[in-house]
């Protein structure tokens, strides 16, 4: 019984119910101390905690609570204090609660104690592409551009002036297409898109296939035939 009334209490087997051999008492325990508060600055938070009176064979896990996310900051075994480092789960920006779960030997959680709030940012938007690379690759061109961390996938979408419209989506950093005629141009937009779902910031770019290079005609030397009159000397 959780929380049980004052008062006497009767205990009876219920009916069917094997034979009652023993009743045992057993004090409440006393529930521990425990203290936290979110120091630092975004993304490199860490949460100060400080626990005294848990109960051998008990821990404690720290969470961050938020309407619509929330991460484990971290589990503590003994009484002590410290701080645990930790980066916001990846969510709505916005206030989340800190709470300490205190789990029992038995497996079962004995208490949750909210600690505190503070205010998470939103999820990290990846940056926008800082250039384009466009090279000729037989019949295909390879579209490529640097590599960022944050961004899951990539969406490329591609515009020309002959009419062309493509959408693609890419695990990478890089980009294989039919390569169009020679002296077209392209109009490209590249877009990041984190684990999280959020959208980053889109990268416009412009690039003109070049067209082929004319090949130089030599002109020929007109040579003139020297007739030279032999004289003959007396």
């Amino acid at each position: 019984i959780a929380k049980p009334s004052g008062g006497r209490w009767t205990v009876e087997p219920a009916p069917g119910s094997s034979r009652l051999v023993e009743a045992l008492q057993a004090d409440a325990t006393v529930p521990a101390k425990i203290t936290g508060k979110v120091i630092g600055k975004t993304p490199h938070l860490k949460l100060r905690y400080a626990i005294s009176g848990l109960a051998k064979g008990d821990h404690v896990d720290f969470a961050e609570v938020g309407a619509a996310a929330g991460s484990i900051i971290g589990r503590v075994e003994n009484d002590g204090s410290g701080t645990l480092p930790f980066t916001p789960g990846d969510g709505a920006a916005g206030k989340r609660d800190v709470q300490a779960i205190v789990t029992g030997r038995d497996g079962f959680t004995a208490e949750r104690t909210k600690l505190g709030t503070y205010k998470a940012p939103g999820p990290p938007r990846p940056a926008a592409a800082r250039k384009l690379t466009v090279k000729k690759q037989g019949a295909s061109i390879v579209l490529s551009w640097p590599r960022n961390k944050l961004a899951r996938t990539t969406q490329i979408d591609v515009k020309t002036t002959s009419g062309l419209n493509i959408t693609r989506i890419v695990k990478g950093s890089s980009l294989k297409l039919r390569a169009p005629k020679a002296g077209t141009t392209l109009k490209v937009t590249i877009t990041g898109t984190a684990r999280s779902g959020v959208l980053g910031k889109a990268a416009h770019f412009t690039h003109r296939l070049p067209l082929p290079k004319k090949h130089a005609t030599t002109k020929k030397k007109s040579t003139k035939k020297v007739h030279k009159r032999h004289t003959k000397h007396r």
